[in-house]
């Protein structure tokens, strides 16, 4: 019951940072961490910033169509919103069956793989290929 009521919270919030898209302009994007994220360091890494640690997420999303356009604070939050539902015990499948009602499951599983990776990495034990 506490997972269902989860997925159904972690789905509105997906919705809303999954939702919309920006205009091309043909120019790369720049990433501005300031406004993306504060400087303080990430609890799981003393080399990196928080605002490095999304940056670097914000460039890996980009590197697939779905994501090239979409403004870095709404991948932030996409990012950091799959980070909460696993936090709050949401399964990697469930995360992934609800982004997938937005987006493909391919790019699903690519956000899902680079939020562990570069904003939640205490999760990696519960992405195999990751471990």
């Amino acid at each position: 019951m506490v997972a269902a009521i989860v997925v159904m919270a972690v789905f509105g919030a997906i919705a809303q940072a999954v939702g919309g898209s920006s205009k091309s302009t043909g120019r790369p994007v720049a990433i501005q961490s300031s406004a993306v994220a504060s400087a303080e360091p990430s609890p799981t890494s003393t080399r990196l910033t928080r605002a490095e640690r999304e940056g670097i997420f914000v460039l890996t999303l980009r590197e697939r169509d779905a994501f090239r356009e979409a403004p870095s604070a709404r991948l932030v939050k996409l990012g950091r919103t799959v980070c909460t539902a696993l936090d709050k015990g949401a399964t990697v499948s469930a995360v992934g069956t609800t982004l997938g009602q937005h987006i493909s499951y391919e790019d699903a599983g690519y956000v899902i793989g680079a939020a562990v990776t570069g904003l939640c990495p205490r999760h990696k034990a519960l992405v195999k290929s990751l471990t």
